[in-house]
């Protein structure tokens, strides 16, 4: 099977070379298996096998026309016998213009193709879009988070479940920024990021830290102080490893969740409060959580650790931490296919931070 790939990359069209779901057609094969097949044999993904042709012609095409649109560029370049969407298009444009910016850097974004097909092209400039996987092994996710912040009026809260090192936080920023991209907050509405398991230890410090408290609340309390909670207000709070919140702040949560209403720690004012709710846990939520907080938490976003994900999503995301590396270090980052291979297989327990924390080491 491995010559057969072989044979048959060689003989491809070296302008429109074939794509990992169509060689999986061709040898009824998985998608996943023509991936690792393809990494065993050292063999480049179809766009960078198309790069070497493509980036030539494109730059002639942009020496030549320097304002050149990125619809009259996708037709230069389709003129010159590359199959290629608008959207494909404007990426290799975006590409040339960032290696020139970065010269030293020898690693560039890849992006798969046949994810671009049938998007808008303004698509990409959503903050999920960001995310490895947005089209492919999270749609489902990606699907859900935007649905818990376009629902009327204000949303709906949410609780974003998975391991540790999956992308919780980041999701939950990326809904941060989806909702001021579609107007549903301000621009300068907060996003309070607060990990309850700081103050596990001294649950009343906890409990201060999200409500506040009035002077006399408790021993040391000698002035009012505004909380967490206070300070997301018109925004959103996310609220990390939301298992080591005690049942008493769970309970006092509730009328948040329901009315928008809550009270500093020793308060009996009741205040109102527009603020959206995004919490996340590593643990299992049927023992961690009680069952009348889960109640009232519509929107559960589950993150598959990154074993889970499709081979497609891991490449991407090591070629993705070796750009960001590459950039960072202004080095030039050569990477082996037998180095590629080990971590496409590798396990790997901390998932999408571990990944990125062995791809540091190895740089």
């Amino acid at each position: 099977m491995l010559k057969k790939i072989q044979e048959i990359i060689l003989n491809e069209d070296p302008k429109n070379p074939l794509a990992d779901k169509q060689l999986a057609v061709m040898l009824g094969l998985r998608r996943e298996k023509i991936i690792a097949l393809r990494t065993e044999l050292g063999i480049k993904n179809f766009r960078e096998r198309r790069r070497e042709y493509i980036i030539q012609d494109a730059e002639k095409i942009i020496k030549s026309q320097p304002m050149i649109s990125e619809r009259a560029f996708a037709a230069a370049l389709q003129k010159c016998g590359y199959t290629i969407s608008r959207y494909a298009a404007a990426t290799v444009k975006k590409d040339i213009e960032k290696h020139k910016l970065n010269e030293k850097v020898t690693i560039l974004p890849v992006v798969d193709e046949n994810h671009l097909k049938n998007i808008p092209t303004n698509s990409m400039s959503e903050p999920f879009a960001n995310i490895i996987g947005y089209h492919a092994g999270l749609r489902l996710q990606i699907n859900q988070a935007k649905a818990a912040i376009l629902y009327p009026p204000n949303g709906l809260n949410t609780l974003i479940t998975g391991p540790s090192g999956v992308g919780k936080s980041y999701l939950a920023e990326s809904m941060y920024h989806f909702a001021v991209e579609q107007k549903l907050i301000s621009f300068n509405s907060p996003f309070v990021i607060f990990n309850c398991a700081d103050y596990a230890d001294n649950p009343q410090l906890l409990l201060a830290q999200l409500f506040g408290y009035v002077k006399g609340a408790f021993s040391g309390a000698v002035s009012d102080r505004i909380g967490l909670i206070e300070k997301a207000a018109n925004g959103i709070i996310f609220l990390d490893e939301v298992h080591r919140l005690p049942s008493e702040g769970q309970e006092m949560l509730f009328s948040i969740l329901d009315k928008g209403e809550f009270r500093r720690l020793g308060s009996t004012k009741v205040s109102s409060i527009n603020v959206r709710i995004i919490v996340a846990t590593t643990e299992n939520i049927e023992s961690s959580l009680l069952l009348t907080f889960r109640r009232r938490i519509p929107m559960l976003i589950d993150l598959p650790s990154l074993n889970e994900r499709p081979l497609e999503d891991r490449d991407a995301l090591i070629r993705k931490f070796f750009m960001q590396e590459a950039i960072k270090t202004k080095r030039f980052i050569t990477v082996d296919k037998k180095v590629m291979r080990f971590f496409m297989l590798y396990k790997c327990p901390g998932n999408i931070g571990q990944l990125l924390s062995d791809i540091r080491v190895a740089c």
